[in-house]
């Protein structure tokens, strides 16, 4: 099969783009609005840049509405940190319920049943559940098109 990312001709009932690699391990990213209001979201859109120094990198699409940017990426710029939480099979239930798209006024990790705990190093909550988290301050997002939010973070 010759797929063209352009014309999108490819026949299947979903854009095969995304399956195309494999495996594509969940990064569960908690924030924290400048309110104060939790955000928690699921991205299979990120990836490890480098080890030393490290660095993550999560790109996000548009928000459904298209008039505004996801919950995740407005808290990171607003306030340059974000956590890394693992998704783990155990958590799949919490992970999904939290991959809704509701109201930034909408503490998400309350709304997936999730008790949250202070960090030594982050005013940002993380879950008790959580298996390992990476507190990370987020750089500048790259110059990229509107659709594309790239955000590079370093410990």
């Amino acid at each position: 099969m010759f797929y063209d990312t352009e014309k999108n001709d490819h026949g299947l009932e979903y854009n095969p783009f995304k399956s195309l690699v494999v495996p594509r391990a969940i990064g569960w990213l908690s924030t924290l609005s400048p309110e104060g209001v939790v955000n928690l979201a699921p991205f299979s859109q990120w990836t490890m840049l480098n080890f030393d120094p490290p660095h993550v990198m999560i790109s996000a699409g548009a928000h459904p509405d298209k008039n505004r940017l996801k919950d995740t990426v407005w808290n990171i710029e607003q306030t340059g940190e974000f956590v890394f939480n693992m998704a783990t099979y155990d958590l799949r239930e919490e992970v999904n319920l939290s991959s809704n798209f509701v109201g930034p006024e909408v503490d998400e990790m309350a709304m997936a049943g999730l008790r949250q705990r202070p960090q030594k190093w982050s005013s940002h909550p993380v879950s008790q559940n959580r298996r390992s988290i990476w507190n990370a301050a987020g750089s500048p997002p790259s110059p990229y098109p509107p659709t594309i939010l790239a955000i590079t973070a370093a410990w």
